[in-house]
């Protein structure tokens, strides 16, 4: 073994021979320095008057400034601390590059020709992304012109630049999709990834359907480094072929979210819209980033919080004309926070809500007219927790006063209500076992308006008399690593002939952990005036292992559970008789048997199966529905998806490939159902 040292350079080559300033071996060699470290079978040093040069070929090693290079062959000035490489090979985050020629600078930035680049270390790779030349720079940020993406050597897509930041960036930039539905046909998508600055990620994105026709979009996201303003965009248009209609040829989506905090997080900002052409639109275009196919609300609020209360304006208004919506033109809200009165104990809850209020209905509902008022909503309540014995009771008096500007009568309104209660709990313990007996009376009085003559906007419009009270028992109780919480309880009317018994139902609540990986939830009545199942939902959650997991659930609802936004508040069956809500869409008897499987068959490949059958809805035919998805990940760069539906309307299948490889965020995600975790493919 010779060593030679030279400027910092260690250079060792074994049995060398040396002739004009020229040592070279076959037998191998290292060289070693700051930032640099040399391998090869044959060296060849020359060190003359005007070169200084290392030349190296066979099984190649060099890594320079944090990187490793493997190639062909290399020459490196020792001079100028250059160097190129032939038929290289490196790697730099994500991403593996190869080229015909590296020129290496002496900061670490070179320019591959004939570049090569893909997300697989397979040198033989199913897809790659090329360009005739590319600059990395010495901070690893990749820069090309003429990009062509290829799959299986032929070109697929091309675009003008392509710019990477190899370091941070942990998503292939590109990512292609093929897909068939029975009912879509055959579709080709292209999204192409790039990123603004160090706070702006956007996408565009293209797709090609033969049904449909064209189709493609831009989607954007900003985050500001402090953690407080953000704002992302999705906008998409499609000219479809698919109908004769010329007025929904164009079709499109836009939709967008702003948020912000300000005045030292005082002041809170949120504002976001969504256009649509349809609403059939995102069930006819879902491929690109329509994340719901409901038109979510167009609005903007601004909050003001303080230590002692809470304030917002808000603005609502409907863009989308097959959308019934309440128009808030605008709505200011102030909300104390409840405080104590002196030493008295005595503590009182103020609630304030001003603003203009439009309702509009949806462009085709038929027998139903838009209206429209100012309304002013002043609540007040008081109430002073008393210790008697072992129990707290709490009495409770307040009223609500609601002003209407207008009326289905043309003038104005004003409603109002009084309130007056008790509640009494108390707490007995034994061992793992805590049972709290309660009770919590309510009285509403009458309104001063009727429900029928002023508007009805939401829930909270609708007051009436109410004479009501709850009774009951929470339990909570350990067993070991068991867990059963359950709430037993009943709830009686009084002076409500409406609703037509006292205690018209019981009720149970209930939910049992008999581990961490499992549980069970029911929520039950027992219809004591008609002798019947009020409601029954049962559902169980079971995560066996890390790969399967499954849920099951029954839901029984029989024709006296009325469909309500809220089952606790009754001013509905107070006002209504029972048979006139029985004979309305409120009453909806049903039963529905929902399950759900997910199995990972092994690393790479998993079958997820969800099913819904339902049966004893009124003039409606029994349906068996299920849904079968195969997912299956190809070489960590190419995802292939099996589906087949079967629904009442008819059967759909299809298959979807997507190649690229994604970030974490972008894998396929399953529920653990037992935990409410997730597991991944990959």
């Amino acid at each position: 073994m010779s060593e030679l040292l030279t400027k910092s350079l260690n250079i060792k080559l074994e049995a060398p021979t040396y002739k004009d300033g020229v040592t070279y071996t076959d037998k191998g060699g290292v060289v070693t320095g700051k930032d640099l470290y040399l391998q090869a079978e044959k060296m060849k040093y020359t060190n003359n008057k005007t070169t200084r040069t290392i030349e190296a070929s066979g099984d190649l090693f060099f890594r320079f400034k944090n990187r490793i290079y493997t190639g062909e062959r290399l020459e490196y000035d020792l001079n100028k601390q250059t160097a190129i490489i032939y038929n290289v090979h490196t790697d730099a985050g994500l991403w593996y590059l190869s080229g015909s020629k590296l020129s290496l600078n002496a900061d670490g930035s070179g320019v591959i020709d004939d570049c090569r680049m893909t997300t697989d270390e397979n040198v033989e790779d199913d897809w790659t992304i090329e360009a005739k030349e590319v600059h990395v720079s010495k901070n690893n940020t990749l820069k090309a012109q003429n990009v062509r993406f290829m799959v299986f050597e032929k070109p697929i897509f091309w675009i003008p630049s392509l710019s990477k930041d190899l370091n941070n960036d942990s998503m292939s930039p590109i990512k292609y999709r093929v897909s068939y539905y029975k009912r879509g046909g055959v579709r080709l998508g292209l999204s192409y990834s790039f990123d603004m600055g160090d706070n702006w990620k956007n996408k565009v994105l293209c797709d090609v359907s033969t049904r449909r026709g064209l189709a493609g979009g831009f989607a954007t996201e900003y985050k500001n480094p402090n953690k407080k303003e953000s704002f992302s965009a999705f906008n998409y248009y499609a000219h479809d072929i698919a109908t004769n209609d010329s007025d929904r040829k164009d079709r499109y989506r836009f939709q967008g979210k702003y948020a912000n905090k300000l005045f030292d997080d005082k002041l809170g900002v949120i504002a976001n819209y969504d256009k649509l052409s349809d609403p059939e639109f995102p069930a006819d275009f879902t491929s690109r980033g329509l994340d719901s196919a409901r038109a979510k609300p167009t609005q903007a609020q601004a909050t003001i919080k303080d230590p002692n209360w809470i304030s917002s304006l808000n603005t609502k208004v409907r863009i989308n004309t097959f959308q019934s919506v309440k128009q808030q033109l605008p709505l200011f809200t102030f909300n104390m926070r409840p405080f104590e009165l002196g030493e008295s104990k005595v503590v009182i809850d103020n609630r304030f809500n001003a603003g203009y209020l439009d309702y509009q209905y949806a462009r085709k509902t038929p027998d139903v007219h838009n209206f429209h008022s100012s309304r002013v909503d002043l609540a007040q309540k008081v109430s002073r927790p008393c210790p008697v014995g072992i129990f707290t009771i709490t009495p409770h008096a307040g009223y609500q006063a609601i002003g209407y500007g207008n009326s289905p009568q043309h003038d104005s309104k004003l409603l109002a209500q009084g309130i007056l209660g008790v509640e009494a709990h108390t707490r007995f313990r034994r061992q793992s076992h805590i049972v709290e007996p309660y009770l919590q009376y309510d009285y509403y009085s009458n309104p001063t308006v009727n429900p029928h003559k002023h508007y009805l906007f939401d829930l909270q419009d609708g007051l009436y008399r109410q004479d009501m009270l709850r009774f009951g028992a929470r339990n909570f109780m350990q067993f070991g690593q068991s867990q059963l919480n359950f709430d037993l309880y009943g709830r009686a009317f009084f002076n409500s002939p409406k609703i037509g018994s006292h205690l018209p139902k019981v009720y149970l609540d209930s939910v049992y952990r008999p581990s961490g990986f499992s549980q069970y939830t029911l929520n039950t009545a027992w219809d004591l005036q008609h002798n019947l199942m009020d409601h029954f939902n049962l559902r169980g959650d079971f995560t066996f292992s890390d790969d399967i997991a499954m849920a099951l659930e029954y839901r029984h609802r029989s024709a006296y559970a009325w469909r309500k936004t809220d089952y606790s508040n009754f001013m509905i069956d107070t006002f209504r008789s029972q048979h006139r809500l029985r004979h309305s869409l409120m009453s909806d008897k049903r039963d529905t048997f929902l399950t759900h499987f997910f199995v990972r068959l092994m690393p790479q490949l998993a079958l997820e199966l969800r099913t819904r059958h339902g049966w004893g809805r009124k003039h409606a035919h029994h349906y068996n529905e299920y849904e079968v998805n195969c997912i299956s990940l190809f070489r960590n760069t190419v995802t292939i998806t099996l589906t087949f539906r079967h629904r009442s309307t008819g059967n759909d299948y299809g298959i979807d490939i997507s190649f690229g490889r994604g970030s974490h965020s972008d894998s396929i995600d399953f529920k653990k159902i037992g935990q409410g975790t997730s597991t991944n493919l990959r």
